[in-house]
């Protein structure tokens, strides 16, 4: 019944649709998924032992793999179908002066591996596997953010600076990238923060099994490797990030 009532969205041809109780299978037999990336080492581009967004990621996946049915499971599924879709989102825009709130679409696709928002003169491509970091004010503190940054949003009547979420990554093999977001509420940052955790060991697992199944050796008329992954994620994914 789980698996029914989950898999097809409103409007969405069934062939589209994301199977969360297979997530949910993947999480059961993988070992990494129980291990959130950055609680292991820093030195490994996997830092952050006691993450508190990686904490809930654990306890919540811990509950959806062992009760479908249960609250965690249900909030896990329609965050990810919505997400699919798209949903509207509070980005902040960074580069402008001063410092800005810009209303965007955040979306995932369908293999929930890649993280997109567009927002004016703003656009982010975030493959979830090679995320490093999430953070938010509510749970790791305000050091973990620019003090410019902190400022703004409460210079902003309209925002709650206690509900704002940072997240690093490595985009392709430039350096470190970052994009931040004010939630509406508490219980929408700890939605965001915790399903985000969770979908990040999901796609380094997918990474792990194309990489598996893909060729070492190429022939002559294969593409390389990295493309082959990179087709297949519909983004550019990084091996040696895992």
């Amino acid at each position: 019944m789980f698996a029914e009532c989950c898999t097809r969205v409103a409007g969405v041809p069934m062939a589209e649709c994301v199977s969360i109780p297979i997530l949910l299978d993947e999480m059961k037999d993988s070992q990494s998924m129980c291990a959130p990336c950055w609680t292991r080492d820093r030195e490994t581009r996997n830092p952050l032992a006691g993450n508190a967004s990686a904490i809930l990621a654990l306890e919540y996946t811990t509950t959806a793999m062992t009760s479908p049915g249960s609250m965690e499971a249900v909030v896990l599924t329609t965050f990810c179908r919505n997400a699919v879709q798209g949903v509207p989102c509070t980005f902040v825009d960074e580069d402008a002066t001063p410092i800005r709130l810009v209303q965007g679409l955040m979306r995932f696709n369908r293999s929930l591996t890649v993280l997109t928002i567009t927002a004016p003169n703003n656009a982010v491509v975030c493959p979830l596997n090679t995320v490093l970091d999430i953070f938010s004010v509510a749970l790791d503190g305000r050091e973990c953010f620019d003090q410019s940054l902190i400022e703004a949003l409460e210079a902003d009547q309209k925002a709650d600076p206690g509900q704002l979420m940072k997240v690093v990554f490595y985009p392709s093999d430039q350096e470190r990238a970052c994009f931040s977001l004010v939630a509406k509420s508490a219980e929408d940052r700890e939605t965001f923060t915790t399903c985000m955790a969770i979908l990040v060991e999901h796609s380094r697992q997918v990474v792990r099994d194309i990489v598996e199944a893909t060729p070492t050796t190429p022939t002559l008329d294969s593409p390389p490797r990295k493309v082959q992954i990179s087709s297949q994620l519909g983004a550019f994914a990084e091996p040696e990030l895992l």
